[in-house]
């Protein structure tokens, strides 16, 4: 298993029908385990649990969304901003494993080759935008308005094309950059709250997909905590502790 910041990766070898659920609760159950958002699940022995972005791609190969996803509430990490109350929210289960017949079988699913802002569809509110090789889509945007992460997705799935071989559309702020898979995946797990930010949708082909609004939650939408800034290190100090940082 490998284990970052509100997610865990974990593989399994897989025996039955549900396996996956079956871990993925369990593993809800221990210990600061429960402090977990998001845990992805596979059976693949080519699946490393510490390749984020490769682990991301293994598990949206095989994970049809809505189908072969679970959502559950319970506690949160008590630092958390995003969630819908100070230290209780919910948690998504994605079973990444391959599908025995009673789970619905095998998906005819590629996911996407890496497409750039250049390649993707143009809209004046997305600053930014990129497609990892992982099945996922990632947009940028100022937040301004109410609703306004939300209405992007809506805008991103129904693009004939763009969402082939896509499984994950997620909106971001400004400061995100979408090239930077490990920044954009650190920043959606601690904007979301899984029940509430992510929606499955429909593709104009009829494929599902999540649609991930990771953008700052707004009074406006009914969200009443605090929502912290983005800290972001100064140039300098970024090369400082690279220099200081002992090479591994």
């Amino acid at each position: 298993a490998g284990i970052a910041h509100n997610l865990v990766n974990v593989r399994i070898d897989k025996r039955f029908p549900g396996h996956a659920y079956k871990v993925g609760n369990g593993l809800l159950g221990l210990g600061q385990m429960m402090f977990a958002k998001v845990i992805l699940v596979s059976d693949d022995p080519a699946a490393d649990p510490k390749d984020h972005q490769g682990f991301w791609r293994h598990v949206l190969s095989q994970a049809v969304p809505g189908r072969d996803s679970q959502f559950a509430k319970g506690p949160i990490d008590v630092l958390d901003h995003a969630s819908r109350a100070w230290s209780y929210g919910s948690k998504l289960i994605v079973d990444g494993t391959r599908k025995h017949a009673e789970e619905g079988g095998a998906d005819d699913f590629s996911p996407n080759p890496e497409r750039t802002a250049a390649e993707l569809p143009k809209r004046p509110e997305v600053l930014d935008q990129h497609q990892p090789p992982a099945a996922t889509w990632f947009l940028t945007c100022d937040k301004q308005r109410a609703g306004q992460g939300a209405e992007l997705l809506d805008w991103a799935v129904a693009q004939p094309g763009a969402t082939d071989g896509v499984r994950l559309i997620a909106t971001l702020g400004a400061e995100v950059d979408p090239r930077d898979f490990e920044e954009c995946m650190w920043t959606l797990l601690n904007n979301i709250d899984p029940e509430r930010d992510i929606r499955i949708l429909n593709t104009p082909d009829g494929r599902p997909v999540f649609a991930v609004d990771a953008t700052q939650k707004l009074a406006a939408e009914g969200f009443t905590r605090d929502w912290p800034e983005k800290l972001v290190m100064d140039e300098s100090v970024r090369q400082r502790v690279d220099e200081i940082w002992p090479k591994r």
